[in-house]
């Protein structure tokens, strides 16, 4: 069975007991989320999704930014349909997963989350932003690989 890895993990990675308490019996440490941030997110998702890459960062390569639909929107097509929903072109589903991956001793896990946007780029790469509002230390070399 493969080991999965979400963005909230990182949340114990200050605190190996919190970490080991999560992945060996499912007790998660849940902190409340301030509305603000929920305010936050929705702006910046409207400020970028229907901008182009470059129109932002020129260094990139073009690309579109994918949507996620909204619960609204989701229960509209439902009714429309009474079928399983179905995601359109440059939309994602709320949670995306990555296929089976592989650590340097073999193992196998998996990837899953709740990216703020995803770019599909022109020449059929993937990008994954994620906004953050607060003044936390850099944690991003912990994602390098």
């Amino acid at each position: 069975m493969p080991y999965k890895f979400a963005p909230s993990d990182v949340t114990f990675a200050n605190c190996d007991r919190c970490y080991y308490l999560n992945k060996k019996f499912g007790i998660k440490y849940e902190k409340p989320f301030p509305g603000v941030f929920s305010t936050l997110d929705v702006s910046q998702k409207k400020y970028f999704i229907n901008m182009k890459t470059g129109d932002f960062v020129p260094q990139l390569p073009n690309g579109r930014f994918f949507t996620t639909p909204s619960a609204d929107l989701k229960k509209n097509r439902k009714k429309e349909k009474e079928e399983e929903i179905q995601i359109k072109n440059l939309e994602l589903p709320g949670t995306i997963i990555s296929r089976t991956l592989k650590d340097n001793k073999s193992r196998d896990f998996y990837l899953i989350g709740k990216p703020d946007l995803v770019i599909k780029f022109d020449e059929k790469d993937y990008g994954i932003m994620d906004f953050k509002t607060t003044t936390e230390e850099d944690k991003t070399q912990g994602y390098r690989f």
